[in-house]
């Protein structure tokens, strides 16, 4: 796991609590309830859920076994907390965000990304990477992503 503050994750208080993580590639396409009910969705099957004491924990359903893919807590934060870790991401040479740029688009049936050379696509739970030029990067980033790249 990550340092703290290297991710941040939102609470929506409606009838009851949700998480929603639109930085997490991962993560579902709907609101999470915080109640350990798995979700499926074309992403595959995730759940929210307790722990240890208020610790919480996004898991993901992979090969017959939950994987916990991130702790949180619901520990009100501010902005300025994240700073330090925004600021790695953003300059640090260490930094995935500048080793290995990534992208990602939710499709109807799964997600397609592209990280660093390689495309990923995940369509109805089944996951296929390759390589692609530079110039079939900047045509799907364009296309497929609405990203106008020069």
């Amino acid at each position: 796991f990550g340092p703290e503050f290297d991710h941040m994750t939102l609470v929506v208080h409606l009838e009851e609590d949700y998480i929603v993580d639109v930085g997490f590639t991962n993560f579902s396409t709907t609101p999470m309830p915080l109640t350990s009910e798995p979700r499926t969705d074309s992403l595959g099957t995730s759940k929210v859920g307790i722990v240890v004491n208020e610790d919480y924990a996004f898991s993901r359903f992979e090969n017959d076994v939950w994987k916990v893919e991130y702790l949180f807590t619901l520990k009100p934060r501010v902005l300025q907390e994240f700073e330090a870790m925004c600021l790695f991401h953003e300059t640090s040479p260490e930094s995935p965000s500048i080793t290995k740029p990534l992208a990602a688009i939710y499709t109807k049936n799964g997600r397609t990304t592209i990280s660093g050379n390689s495309l990923i696509i995940l369509e109805n739970n089944i996951r296929t990477t390759r390589d692609i030029t530079e110039g079939e990067k900047l045509n799907l980033l364009n296309k497929q992503f609405g990203i106008l790249c020069q």
